[in-house]
């Protein structure tokens, strides 16, 4: 679940995110940075017939965005994991990132169904953004150390 609110401004063609975006997941935190810069269009376009605009213009879309664009880091509660020998901080996977993004639609009120059809196009064709939009990633000890400051409680 997003632990906290979901503040973007609409720049020209872009949408910038106004406060760090926490999400919350069974055993992981994700914090999206403020500052970045979206367009809102990131899924494919095949998605957007299938689901209202108004999903996409949401923290989970924008989220899904941020986690392809940027591989941000993913804090594990190892009590809570599954495996008991997981990263504590680690860059998130395309499949976390995917997977998210579907739990996330549904708990903002997206319908299971259409949930479902959005995480598998991305399973689908996501690779080839994924691929081409994170080669770049780099992570230094201040960026890890900011991240983990910046989570509410």
């Amino acid at each position: 679940a997003f632990i906290s609110k979901f503040n973007i401004e609409h720049r020209g063609t872009h949408w910038l995110l106004r406060d760090n975006l926490c999400y919350r997941g069974k055993y992981e935190v994700i914090v999206a940075r403020r500052g970045f810069r979206t367009d809102l269009h990131s899924l494919p376009w095949l998605a957007g017939w299938l689901v209202p605009a108004r999903h996409f213009q949401s923290a989970a879309a924008v989220l899904h965005s941020y986690c392809y664009v940027r591989r941000p880091l993913v804090i594990v509660n190892r009590e809570a994991a599954p495996k008991k020998n997981m990263q504590p901080l680690r860059p998130i996977t395309r499949k976390e990132a995917d997977g998210i993004l579907r739990k996330s639609l549904i708990e903002t009120g997206t319908p299971v169904w259409q949930a479902n059809s959005v995480y598998w196009l991305c399973r689908i064709f996501g690779s080839l953004y994924w691929k081409e939009l994170g080669s770049w990633v780099t992570y230094d000890e201040d960026q890890i150390y900011s991240v983990v400051e910046q989570i509410p409680d």
